[in-house]
Order: C-alpha cells, then sequence, then structure tokens
C-alpha cells in the first residue's frame, strides 16, 4: 500500500514537469525511510523533502532533461542518415552521451536526498556514480527504463510503479552509498 501512496503522490507533484526533479527526490527520500527505517510518516517526509529540495532538484531534472531532449534530436537525425559510416560514429558518441545522462538520472536525486552537496557536487558525483558503479547503474537503468516503458504503454502501473520502482532502487543505490560513506570519500561524508 506505501508504493500506491507513494505512487500517487509523485504523479501528482509532476504533472507540472518542472517539479519532477523535487518530487523524485521525494519519492526516494521518502521510500529509503520506509523501506530501511520503517518509517511511517510518508505524506508529512515527502512534502518535507519537496518544499526543501524543490530548488535544486528542479534545475538538476532540467539540466539532464535537456540534456536527453537534445539527444533525443540527435538521435533522428542519426536514423535520418541512413546506413553511413557517419551515422554510425553519431550513434556510438550519441549512445555514450545517452547512456551517462540517462544514468545521472538514475543517481541525482538519490544523490540529493541523502546528502548536502551543491548543485554541481550533486551533478558531478552523479556522473561519477555512472562509472564508478556500471553495474549499479546498469541495474538501475533497467528498473527505471522497464518502469517507464511498462507506464507509457498502460496507464494502470502509474499508481504503483514508481514508488515500487524507488523502494526497490534503494537496496543498490544504499550499498554504494553505505561503500562510499565508510570510505569517507568527499563530498559525500556529509549525509542528511
Amino acid at each position: 500500500m506505501d508504493c500506491v501512496y507513494l505512487s500517487v503522490l509523485w504523479l501528482v507533484c509532476s504533472l507540472p514537469l518542472v517539479t519532477v526533479g523535487a518530487a523524485s527526490a521525494a519519492l526516494y527520500s521518502t521510500a529509503f525511510h520506509c523501506v530501511k527505517e520503517k518509517d511511517d510518516t510518508i505524506l508529512h517526509r515527502f512534502f518535507s523533502v519537496f518544499r526543501s529540495e524543490f530548488r535544486q532538484a528542479s534545475f538538476s531534472w532540467l539540466l539532464w532533461a535537456a540534456v536527453l531532449a537534445s539527444y533525443s534530436v540527435l538521435w533522428l537525425f542519426i536514423f535520418s542518415l541512413g546506413d553511413s559510416t557517419a551515422a554510425w560514429l553519431l550513434m556510438v558518441s550519441a549512445f555514450a552521451v545517452s547512456f551517462c545522462a540517462v544514468g545521472a538520472l538514475c543517481w541525482v536525486f538519490p544523490i540529493q536526498a541523502r546528502f548536502r552537496v551543491s548543485f554541481k557536487e550533486q551533478n558531478f558525483n552523479a556522473l561519477r556514480m555512472v562509472f564508478a558503479r556500471p553495474g549499479t547503474t546498469i541495474l538501475l537503468m533497467l528498473l527505471l527504463l522497464l518502469s517507464a516503458a511498462a507506464c507509457l504503454t498502460w496507464m494502470f502501473p502509474l499508481l504503483l510503479l514508481p514508488g515500487l520502482t524507488a523502494c526497490l532502487s534503494c537496496f543498490p543505490i544504499e550499498k554504494a552509498f553505505s561503500e562510499i560513506k565508510n570510505k569517507k570519500e568527499e563530498p559525500f561524508s556529509n549525509g542528511k
């Protein structure tokens, strides 16, 4: 039931697309506290994080959404080139950047929800995690992309999958974060 509640909160708060970042940071933070700490103050925690992280999360979301949107246009251009050498070179570079952008989106809001870092550190560390934890990043990307595909194909998963995906993501993300905290790597050492 908590996953449905979280999903509905995330969906309602994400309707103005500019707020997807703040809603995602609040979703992860609330899912983490529900799963790991058995905290049951979902509504209060969600809106508290949503308000406190709104500005930075919105800017991060707009940054990565702009990167993905520009590379979506590049993908359309690549497909219009046909089967040329230039198309293959552009495809490889577009895939690499798209992988980094989607991977960074998987890390950026959990980092914001769990650590007190600046906008620059948050986004740099999200990119850093893509390369430092490639297996975890691929797992998170699969969870995100499968969830998004199901929600775009059928509407009813929107009532469950965002919350369920956030709860399932907590396990590999927190494992990676605890390994980083144990090494006391800056700027991850100052958790919320």
